[in-house]
């Protein structure tokens, strides 16, 4: 089976930072072994909303918008865990 990275970008996080709330934004890589690119792709994202739970403060109703970004094949597995975080400016306007 295919092994797939799967570049995603995370915007309108709420966060508490330095004990103020803010919107922050991230990328994250993760890599799915999955029959195909659409499959791979529902399980990067569900991998990622679940990783996301204990970062974000975002009420049900106000969920961090996902992109995917990039979907290359490759031929091996790397760590599929974290996230890089920035300010998210667009966000906060």
């Amino acid at each position: 089976m295919p092994i797939y990275r799967i570049m995603i970008e995370g915007n309108g996080c709420l966060q508490e930072v330095d004990g103020r709330m803010q919107r922050s934004g991230f990328y994250a890589n993760r890599f799915i072994e999955a029959p195909d690119e659409a499959a791979a792709c529902a399980l990067a994202m569900d991998s990622v909303r679940a990783d996301l739970e204990p970062w974000v403060l975002n009420p049900p109703d106000f969920p961090p918008t996902l992109t995917i970004h990039k979907i290359e094949e490759t031929a091996r597995v790397i760590s599929s865990r974290g996230f890089v975080w920035y300010p998210d400016e667009e966000s906060s306007n």
